[in-house]
C-alpha cells in the first residue's frame, strides 16, 4: 500500500465489509457524517483518495468501518508512510536550526521521575469516578505535558469537546486533574505514574497508541495553521510533543514541530 489511491482502496473494501457483517447497506455519507461532524464532501474525498485523512480522523474512520485492532496498526503506519513520502521525511531546513533543536531535544534523555501518591489515595479518588471520567484520566497520561488545550485532549481521547467537559469537571473535583493556566489542563504530577500504569493494565498499548497518533496529528496540523502566537503560547507543550513524537518514531510529525519551533526562535 504505497499510495493515495491503494489507502482510498482499502478504505472503500472496509465499507463494504462492514456492510456485510451487518448484512445491510453500506455506511452512506450522510450517516458518516452524523456520527463525526464532518462534511459529506471531505467523507467523499477521502474515499475517493482525493485528500489523505488527517491521523485523529483516520483513526475514527476505520474503527467506524469496523477495522480490527491488528488491521488498524497496519493501516495507521501505511498512511503514516503515505504521508511522509508525500510530504519528505526532512523538510528543508538550509540554516540547520530544526536539525540542531531535534537532535537536542529528542535524545532519548531520562524523563523526570514523580514522586507517586500513596496509590490508596489515588484509588479511593479513581474508583469513584464515572467510565467517561475514568477513560479520560488514564488517556491523560499519553500527554507528555506539561499541559493540554481541551481541543487537544479531545483529539487525544477521540471525544468531542462537548463531551470531554463535563468528564474533565469530574476529574477536576476528584483532584485528579488541575487547570494549570486558562483553557489549559494537566494531571497532577503524582498521579501521572498512576494514571500511565491504568492505562497499560486497562487499555493496552494498541489503545494508547492510537491516543498517541492523534494527539500528535492535531498538534502538527495545528502547527501548520496557527501564527507564531499561539507557537509561543504553547512553545513549552510543542517542545514536549516533539521529543515524544521522535521518541515514538513519528519522524515526520518531529521534523515538522521542529522546523515550527526553529522559525519562531529565529523570528523571535
Amino acid at each position: 500500500m504505497d499510495s493515495l489511491a491503494d489507502l482510498a482502496k482499502v478504505l472503500r473494501q472496509l465499507r463494504r465489509r462492514e456492510a456485510r457483517q451487518r448484512r445491510g447497506s453500506q455506511l452512506t455519507y450522510r450517516e458518516i457524517s452524523a456520527k463525526t461532524g464532518w462534511s459529506r464532501g471531505i467523507i467523499g474525498e477521502y474515499f475517493a483518495g482525493k485528500v489523505l485523512p488527517p491521523t485523529d480522523r483516520f483513526d475514527v474512520l476505520i474503527n467506524l468501518l469496523g477495522a480490527t485492532p491488528a488491521e488498524q496498526r497496519q493501516l495507521a503506519t501505511a498512511r503514516d508512510r503515505i504521508e511522509e513520502g508525500r510530504r519528505g521525511t526532512t523538510p528543508a531546513d538550509p540554516g540547520g536550526a530544526a536539525r540542531g533543536l531535534l537532535k537536542a531535544l529528542s535524545s532519548k534523555s531520562p524523563r523526570p521521575h514523580y514522586a507517586g501518591e500513596p496509590p490508596s489515595a489515588l484509588t479511593s479518588r479513581y474508583v469513584a469516578l464515572s467510565g467517561p471520567a475514568a477513560r479520560v484520566f488514564r488517556l491523560l497520561s499519553v500527554h507528555p505535558g506539561p499541559d493540554a488545550t481541551i481541543e487537544a485532549l479531545a483529539s487525544l481521547t477521540g471525544v468531542p469537546v462537548p463531551h470531554l467537559a463535563p468528564a474533565l469537571t469530574e476529574l477536576i473535583d476528584a483532584h485528579l486533574a488541575v487547570v494549570s493556566r486558562p483553557g489549559h489542563y494537566a494531571l497532577p504530577i503524582s498521579a501521572r505514574p498512576y494514571a500511565a500504569a491504568l492505562l497499560d493494565q486497562t487499555d493496552g498499548t494498541a489503545v494508547s497508541r492510537a491516543a498517541r497518533r492523534r494527539m500528535l496529528g492535531h498538534y502538527l496540523h495545528r502547527s501548520r495553521q496557527e501564527a507564531l502566537g499561539w507557537i509561543a503560547d504553547e512553545y513549552p507543550v510543542l517542545l514536549a510533543v516533539m521529543r515524544e513524537a521522535a521518541d515514538h518514531g513519528h519522524t515526520s510529525c518531529a521534523w515538522h514541530l521542529a522546523t515550527a519551533l526553529a522559525v519562531f526562535v529565529s523570528v523571535e
